[in-house]
């Protein structure tokens, strides 16, 4: 079973490798992954779902028009420098080529 473990607004979503910046959405972590949302009343819709298998949250997320970022050995996390914002973290692949900025 999927289950959400955290999740929090963000003000401000930076995606490097697409030169996208999203505003004011929802972010959560599950044990795989971590989903962005457009607002928080798709949080709220998909955290009162239960899946029981990971293909099938990623299909259905990725049919919601949701931002699936895998947690896996290739991933790195880390706290963005101050130029990004005070509350600021970084996810990339380990080659660097995707990245993410994300400030809550």
């Amino acid at each position: 079973v999927l289950n959400k473990l955290y999740d929090s607004s963000v003000e401000n979503i930076n995606i490097v490798h697409s030169g996208t910046q999203l505003r004011s959405r929802y972010i959560a972590m599950y044990k795989d992954y971590i989903v962005i949302f457009k607002d928080k009343e798709q949080l709220n819709s998909i955290s009162r779902m239960i899946f029981f298998d990971k293909n099938i949250f990623r299909d259905y997320t990725r049919k919601e028009k949701c931002i699936l970022i895998p947690l896996n050995k290739n991933v790195k996390i880390r706290k963005a420098s101050k130029n990004n914002g005070k509350y600021a973290f970084l996810i990339s692949n380990m080659d660097g080529d995707r990245k993410w900025y994300f400030n809550v």
